[in-house]
């Protein structure tokens, strides 16, 4: 004689749909858009560097500079990020990001 057992279905994590909450992927794309910009920024650099008659020393103090700043700034948009909500601040950081890049861009001169 055989029990039938009449507990919960094990649905294995495998055969589960990923559903993402709202507002999940245009956050995702925003991200993996200025994560892509520093990855194309990186190796083109020593270009800028050249054309602008900077050492190999600039260019490191460059990068320091924006992961310095990342740094100090991280802990702060986060407890920002907790008090008035996520995408508040993300939607404020991007546009700081946008506003950076666009003054890099018509830099005419490194300023020293």
């Amino acid at each position: 004689m055989s029990r039938k057992l009449n507990g919960p279905k094990v649905v294995r994590a495998r055969d589960r749909q990923f559903a993402a909450p709202a507002g999940y992927w245009p956050i995702w794309l925003s991200v993996a858009v200025d994560m892509a910009s520093f990855g194309i920024v990186i190796p083109i650099l020593p270009l800028f560097a050249k054309h602008y008659g900077l050492s190999a020393g600039w260019i490191g103090v460059l990068i320091a500079c924006q992961l310095g700043s990342q740094a100090i700034a991280s802990p702060i948009l986060g407890h920002f990020s907790d008090k008035f909500g996520k995408k508040p601040i993300i939607v404020l950081a991007l546009a700081g990001t946008a506003g950076g890049a666009l003054l890099t861009a018509f830099a005419p001169s490194v300023p020293f």
